[in-house]
């Protein structure tokens, strides 16, 4: 089910049997799962920063975000395919199936948490109170000094928000607790990350405990998915999609980005570096 790929396991299989194992947990419950969804550029921050690498490998399921996973996958799958008589490289380089990105896997669980009547919480991000989608109103849940609701909301109709830390690099202990008196007092069936990698990745897996022992079924990392969703930022037309070319479209609405594109050529880097280790 899962391709590995620079020491990581991707999950490389079709979209409908991910959603379908999400699905399904949502409905049985059990452990929190935790989705990350990296792409090229956070796999050559996790090749740098050994606490990141550390944090992807704790998820329950790493999905292809980025379509240069993608390609780097085939490549090597090639490559390997040329070296079977090779006794170092006696296993097969699987390729991965389809790409799937952060910003529809939100979609289709926003849809099941609407169908099922769950409670969804975004934890992060800027802009959000107020907004609307798909007949769902985002919401601050406000609490009282006890960290109790001060009012009774219909869940049916709200995406719940915590807006989290006005800096993530040094979050206050009020806005720590507030986060942590939200999801106890929502005890949320989704919640969704918001705060970019590698921070959303390392807030997760240090408030694990806690987003277990509050009964949340799936946690995912998300990063700007939201930003979209909800009309901050328009998402690449449709073709571009199709193309892999979002980050592109990105780099050309927000083009203060450039520099974190340049981390694609280091991605590039990693992939010939490992094509000579198959040598």
């Amino acid at each position: 089910m899962t391709t590995n790929l620079f020491g990581y396991e991707i999950f490389g299989k079709e979209y409908d049997s991910l959603l379908n194992i999400l699905n399904l947990h949502l409905k049985t419950k059990g452990k929190t799962l935790s989705v990350f969804t990296p792409n090229s550029e956070q796999i050559v921050l996790a090749k740098k920063q050994k606490r990141f690498a550390n944090y992807l490998g704790f998820a329950d399921f790493l999905i292809p975000d980025g379509v240069g996973l993608l390609f780097a996958a085939k490549i090597l799958a090639f490559f390997k395919g040329t070296n079977k008589g090779n006794d170092k490289q006696n296993t097969s380089q699987q390729e991965i199936v389809q790409r799937i990105t952060g910003i529809d896997l939100t979609k289709d669980l926003l849809k099941i948490a609407k169908k099922d009547d769950l409670k969804v919480l975004i934890v992060g991000g800027r802009g959000y109170e107020g907004r609307e989608y798909d007949g769902q109103t985002v919401k601050i849940l406000s609490l009282d000094s006890n960290g109790k609701r001060k009012s009774a909301e219909d869940d049916l109709k709200t995406i719940w928000w915590a807006e989290g830390y006005n800096k993530i690099y040094s979050p206050t202990d009020g806005e720590s607790k507030s986060i942590i008196s939200t999801i106890i007092e929502l005890q949320p069936d989704l919640v969704f990350v918001a705060f970019g990698a590698p921070n959303q990745e390392k807030w997760i897996v240090e408030n694990f405990d806690l987003l277990n022992d509050s009964g949340v079924s799936i946690v995912v990392a998300v990063g700007g998915s939201f930003d979209v969703l909800l009309g901050k930022v328009p998402r690449a037309p449709k073709l571009m999609q199709n193309l892999g070319l979002e980050w592109l479209y990105r780099l050309i609405v927000e083009p203060w980005r450039w520099r974190r594109q340049m981390s694609l050529l280091e991605f590039i880097g990693l992939v010939i570096k490992e094509i000579f280790t198959l040598q």
